[in-house]
């Protein structure tokens, strides 16, 4: 949450997003910084990686740099509270307030009551302008409180939006502390398995994604994107690399990204079961050219154009503008991968992609006029 939220035009858009909120800490030579947000996303399972995005202007965004190290707590709904004064300005360690925090194994802060965390080590930093997106390695992480559920976003804005800088007392300036005060976090090594198991804690809405080149298509149905900068508004999303429409937006093919609404449950077991193409799609999608497709009763679409490209292991780590958007239902909710739970396990997404010339049960080719 930064000054400049409220002036993205996407922002509304992506608001739709269920995003689980979280609270991200660095530390370095006696200094601190927290800060509360939402642009966290895994963006690699083997090595396990999480992307977060650092508003620049946050002291947080040079700390991190300097200390190579961050750590990503879930934020539980028993902590709206400490959250809300946070954002009037509570936002240092105090003697009073040492026991609602531990030290990750890289020295970050750690909320003692958050659902789950993540620590990490800093391995890329981007520089997209007013954000600087930073990529850690998972080091250690562990369930914190397992009985608890991770706060919303959408759940803190609907009560009290504290964007910009009248409603809010936002971060700008860490503060001094020693760290050492504090008692170890608990928890190890986190292997990708263990990677998925943690972040399942984590409310997290999912996109239908759409990419084309040369005549093919490819569908994908995940979670692991999210909007990265205000200015201009820019998304990232993490595509496995075995995946044919990777190969096409990692050399610079745009693609299509919509907001799945929580009653097309129908179509993602559909899409799990193997209807992965835009024949078996027919009545679901839309056409917006370029081969590309939304979902006719998505919430919203964002059509993106790569602009940069990183190697993360199993995945490509694409950061691309925001091209055009459109909301489509506006008064829907997004479907998260909390309610897939039973579809998951038993989903085989293609690595495969689609001929687009392929003709659906009409008769029709699947590449129709705008």
């Amino acid at each position: 949450m930064d000054t400049h939220s409220l002036e993205d035009p996407i922002e509304p858009l992506y608001d739709a997003r269920i995003r689980g909120a979280a609270v991200i800490g660095t530390a370095v030579g006696g200094r601190v910084h927290l800060h509360g947000g939402c642009w966290v996303s895994p963006c690699a399972g083997d090595p396990p990686q999480l992307m977060v995005a650092f508003p620049k202007e946050f002291e947080g965004a040079r700390l991190v740099r300097q200390a190579g190290a961050l750590s990503v707590s879930l934020l539980a709904t028993d902590d709206a509270g400490w959250l809300g004064r946070f954002f009037q300005g509570e936002q240092a360690i105090r003697p009073e307030s040492e026991a609602r925090f531990l030290r990750s194994s890289t020295g970050c802060p750690v909320l003692a009551g958050a659902v789950a965390y993540f620590d990490c080590h800093l391995v890329q930093a981007l520089d997209l302008g007013d954000f600087l997106l930073a990529v850690g390695d998972v080091v250690a992480g562990d369930v914190l409180h397992p009985e608890r559920r991770n706060l919303t976003v959408n759940e803190i804005i609907a009560e009290r939006d504290p964007r910009g800088t009248d409603d809010a007392t936002l971060p700008f300036e860490g503060f001094d502390f020693d760290m050492g005060r504090l008692a170890a976090a608990p928890g190890g090594p986190v292997s990708p398995h263990r990677f998925q198991q943690l972040y399942a804690h984590r409310a997290w809405g999912l996109f239908f994604v759409s990419a084309a080149q040369g005549g093919r298509g490819h569908f994908h149905i995940g979670g692991s994107m999210m909007q990265t900068s205000h200015e201009p508004p820019r998304m990232a999303i993490a595509l496995r690399k075995t995946w044919e429409g990777s190969a096409w937006i990692s050399s610079g093919a745009p693609f299509a990204m919509t907001l799945i609404a929580d009653d097309q449950i129908g179509l993602v077991r559909r899409f799990a079961a193997g209807a992965q193409s835009a024949a078996a799609l027919a009545g679901d999608r839309r056409p917006l050219g370029d081969g590309l497709f939304t979902l006719r009763q998505g919430i919203a679409w964002f059509r993106c154009r790569p602009e940069m490209v990183r190697d993360v292991g199993d995945c490509f780590l694409v950061v691309a503008p925001v091209e055009q958007s459109e909301w489509l239902r506006q008064d829907a909710t997004n479907l998260t991968d909390a309610g897939l739970a039973w579809i998951l396990p038993v989903s085989r997404e293609s690595e495969a992609g689609f001929s687009l010339h392929d003709r659906d049960q009409g008769g029709e080719p699947c590449v129709e006029p705008i």
